[in-house]
């Protein structure tokens, strides 16, 4: 028996070498999908023990489409084992070109209530880089230069956010989020934004700054946001601020 177990070891060693294993894996999760999600894969490169290139990444379900360009992934083999003796994600890199979300799925007549559970099977640790990010549906969104590390300990989802260019600012921020009910939320964001001027040539440069804290699922679910916004030079005038109380 055990002779066998290493044999099979070792098969599973030399096949995660080999340049179809990272396509052949994809190819698998693909037939695995539950019914009515499909997901479409092109232009594979690259090894699962190394990690390598995806040209195309799209996921669809019910008219929710994600499309994912240019992706380049990467582990450490050491850190590949984790994943089935600790039940542990690392990933080295996760690189994407252009992100694409569009939402054209039929409204629903039930209010969005939000999960009570988001834990996941295993942790996580994912640093991300994304070139370009585009949302299309009820809300529209462009954003570029995103540089950020996701991370789930079991228990909160933490995201830190290094980089993000959305129209005219640039931001940094760092959120968390318990992953059981009743959800609390608490998220921080600063960043520098330009803010045109009526008559005059330079827009004024402003900082700004927020934060959200709150559980978000619940009867009692209510999120506390605060925001403060100052001109960004030194010695200017006292900072606009405004503290709002809103139910989820």
């Amino acid at each position: 028996l055990g002779v066998l177990i290493a044999l099979i070891g070792m098969g599973a060693w030399l096949w995660s070498g080999s340049a179809q294993s990272l396509a052949q894996t994809m190819q698998l999760a693909a037939r695995q999908l539950p019914a009515g999600q499909t997901l479409q894969v092109e232009g594979v490169s690259g090894t699962l023990r190394d990690g390598g290139r995806i040209a195309l990444l799209r996921w669809e379900r019910n008219g929710l489409r994600v499309e994912a360009r240019d992706v380049v992934i990467a582990w450490v083999w050491p850190r590949l084992p984790a994943l089935l003796r600790e039940r542990r994600l690392e990933l080295q890199t996760l690189d994407i070109g252009q992100l694409a979300i569009v939402d054209r799925s039929p409204p629903s007549p039930q209010p969005f209530l939000p999960p009570d559970d988001l834990t996941l099977p295993l942790a996580v640790d994912v640093p991300l880089k994304i070139g370009t990010l585009t949302v299309a549906g009820p809300a529209t969104l462009q954003a570029s230069g995103i540089a950020a590390h996701y991370r789930f300990d079991g228990s909160h989802h933490m995201l830190d956010l290094a980089a993000l260019q959305l129209a005219d600012g640039n931001y940094q921020g760092a959120a968390r989020l318990l992953a059981r009910a009743p959800l609390t939320l608490d998220a921080q964001l600063r960043g520098e934004v330009s803010a045109p001027l009526p008559g005059a040539k330079q827009p004024l440069p402003l900082s700004a700054s927020a934060t959200v804290r709150g559980p978000l699922g619940g009867a009692d679910a209510l999120l506390a946001v605060q925001a403060q916004l100052q001109p960004a030079q030194a010695g200017s005038s006292t900072p606009m601020q405004a503290t709002v109380s809103a139910h989820v």
